[in-house]
């Protein structure tokens, strides 16, 4: 006959089956920790990345736009040194598209920082001092030629991207001159639109208008290379004259 203390001892004890059960159950449960922490740290490293990738588009846009809408052109009708240039690839001559991926303008070059403007050493007499900022920055005042492209002019086939080429002071030729950068290296599709006034169009060279004029708006569709559609952002001219009660006529006056 089983004793009461043998009966207690078999009721407490874990059976083999409960023992595996258990260690079953723990599996499941550390498998499923696992994945929420592995999940968890891939959403992390996705919105780091979106965010980076978000930043750098900003950082893009706003450097178009800060350029784009500087663009001035020379009011003296005969001043062939100011110009605003729509074409499909690096300009060679008088191309023209309906599809432009370049754009190739003038615009009032950067002030010489304050600080510069004086020389800290005693040193450098005044006129070296300025030669040496005039030919770090360009003469004061003066008018760049800038050139947005993704077609570079100087470097290597292999190199893609959307380049910057500046040259201070600007010249009559457009089609050259200047120090060449890669603006960034994510973006290497542009297509360029210009609103004159009643509607956008897909041309826009001064050097065939009767008056030379900017567009009112400057719309920019760009594909950023890991993305699957397009980007637009849409730049107003400041110095344009163009409105819809003043718009550019077909004759490009």
């Amino acid at each position: 006959m089983k004793t009461t203390n043998q009966i207690r001892h078999r009721q407490s004890g874990l059976t083999i089956l409960e023992v595996l059960v258990s260690i079953a159950v723990a599996a499941i449960l550390m498998t499923a920790t696992v994945q929420a922490i592995g999940i968890g740290l891939g959403y992390d490293s996705r919105f780091r990345a979106a965010g980076e990738s978000d930043a750098a588009k900003k950082g893009f846009e706003d450097r178009i736009r800060e350029l784009i809408s500087r663009a001035y052109l020379n009011p003296v009708a005969t001043d062939d040194g100011s110009f605003f240039i729509a074409s499909q690839g690096a300009l060679s001559g008088g191309e023209s598209t309906d599809t432009p991926d370049t754009l190739t303008f003038t615009v009032i070059s950067d002030n010489i920082p304050s600080a510069l403007r004086t020389t800290a050493d005693d040193s450098q007499s005044g006129s070296d001092a300025f030669e040496q900022l005039n030919e770090q920055y360009g003469p004061q005042g003066g008018v760049s030629e800038i050139c947005l492209s993704p077609s570079a002019i100087g470097s290597a086939p292999e190199t893609s991207g959307t380049f910057l080429r500046r040259q201070t002071p600007a010249d009559s030729d457009p089609t050259q001159g200047g120090r060449e950068s890669l603006l960034n290296a994510d973006v290497n599709s542009l297509c360029f639109e210009f609103y004159d006034g009643t509607q956008w169009i897909g041309t826009w060279d001064t050097r065939q208008q009767a008056t030379k004029r900017l567009p009112a708006c400057v719309r920019l569709t760009y594909r950023w290379k890991t993305d699957d559609t397009d980007s637009t952002i849409v730049i107003s001219l400041p110095s344009s004259d163009v409105t819809t009660d003043n718009p550019m006529t077909a004759g490009g006056g």
